[in-house]
């Protein structure tokens, strides 16, 4: 599908942003292997993701704060520089 440009996956995962014209367009969406589709947004526009991602990094604070409000399944997560200085992400809480 031309219309959804896909992001690095963390392993199985796949985040997609929706290039298709209408109200979801620049959104981030988790892609759901099991369901074959999308579930409910990560993030408004990538824009946003870059900012919660940032914002998170810098105040050792969590990241999708936004999304488990609209009923999104996903778990909040804090980032984690190792020895290696490598990020990794780890549930918050």
């Amino acid at each position: 599908m031309k219309e959804i440009l896909p992001q690095p996956p963390p392993y199985e995962r796949l985040a997609l942003v929706d290039l298709r014209l209408g109200g979801s367009h620049g959104t981030v969406f988790l892609w759901d292997h099991e369901r074959w589709g999308l579930g409910v947004p990560m993030c408004d526009s990538v824009g946003s993701m870059l900012r919660d991602v940032a914002a998170a990094l810098e105040t050792q604070t969590p990241v999708l704060l936004q999304h488990a409000p609209l009923g999104g399944a996903e778990s909040t997560c804090v980032g984690e520089v190792d020895e290696q200085g490598d990020l990794n992400w780890k549930p918050a809480g």
